[in-house]
């Protein structure tokens, strides 16, 4: 069967180097837990899919960091070629052997017009540095496509407000688009990405300011909600589902698109850290598409 053929592919890639395939063991990943979730066996599903997402984080932190260092080595180059022809200038400036009754200035001004432009050349090298820093950190926790934060951005920040929930309520709101897959195979990828696309604004405009709201996967949003409790976070939840029914697509010419979500909200005694109440929001959302999708459970 299916599962078999999965088991004997995953054989084969333990043979090979681990770089070489880790896009392939992610694929089997997904399609392992497709492949449970079709058979009724949802704990084994949401097991598998624990396993691929981990696996998924440390892949997208590997290329993040692979991204950033060639950002770093191009803007290293560019430093360099701005110090060279600073340098130039300089030699040039230096020289000049102009009469002083023609440029009207002593060796003095001279010197100090020379100190002055330096000055300037030095102020806006470091001005522009810091943006390209700034621009650089906000592109290393932004989704592309949506512009939410992304998923090592969302993770840091549930980390942080998980740390801060001991004597407060944290909920965590998992948003998944129903039947996106049917959708691209209709239609094709860029409808299901300004469907994404909306999903994204929809939810921004729907969440409280304290709340933040980021691209946790592939067709995923995730909600934190600080000092939120269970039924707060299901009313919002619940809401945002309806809102979402009442959308209009006349230019995608699809019908209604839905949503189910998960709501998990922090308890001392089942929560140890934010992982473990992320794959509760998790668990909750498999239960929300096994009762017949556009469903919040809790």
């Amino acid at each position: 069967d299916a599962l078999a053929i999965v088991y004997q592919a995953e054989e084969m890639l333990a043979l090979r180097k681990e770089n070489e395939v880790t896009l392939l063991r992610l694929n089997l990943l997904k399609l392992k837990s497709q492949i449970y979730k079709k058979q009724g066996k949802f704990q084994s599903a949401y097991e598998v899919q624990g396993q691929y997402l981990k696996n998924y984080a440390k892949f997208k932190e590997k290329a993040n960091s692979e991204f950033i260092l060639n950002l770093r080595l191009g803007y290293e180059n560019e430093h360099k070629k701005v110090a060279k022809n600073l340098l130039e200038d300089r030699e040039i400036l230096h020289s000049l052997s102009l009469k002083d009754t023609y440029i009207g200035l002593t060796v003095q001004e001279r010197q100090r017009l020379l100190i002055t432009l330096l000055i300037f050349f030095f102020v806006w090298f470091l001005i522009s540095m810091l943006k390209n820093q700034k621009q650089l950190i906000n592109e290393m926790n932004t989704d592309r496509l949506t512009g939410l934060a992304n998923r090592q951005r969302l993770t840091e920040l549930g980390e942080k407000l998980f740390s801060c929930s001991l004597d407060e309520n944290l909920s965590v709101l998992m948003i998944d688009i129903d039947r996106l897959k049917r959708i691209n195979d209709n239609f094709g990828h860029k409808t299901g990405d300004r469907i994404l696309k909306r999903l994204a604004k929809t939810s921004g405009i729907h969440m409280r300011e304290s709340d933040e709201l980021g691209r946790y996967g592939g067709k995923e949003l995730v909600a934190l909600l600080p000092v939120t409790n269970a039924r707060e976070a299901l009313n919002i939840a619940e809401s945002l589902r309806k809102q979402v029914n009442e959308l209009t697509w006349k230019y995608e010419k699809l019908d209604q698109i839905s949503i189910s979500v998960g709501v998990a909200t922090f308890e001392k005694s089942k929560h140890e850290h934010f992982e473990s109440l992320l794959k509760d929001a998790e668990f909750k959302l498999y239960q929300a598409k096994h009762q017949g999708k556009n469903k919040v459970c809790q």
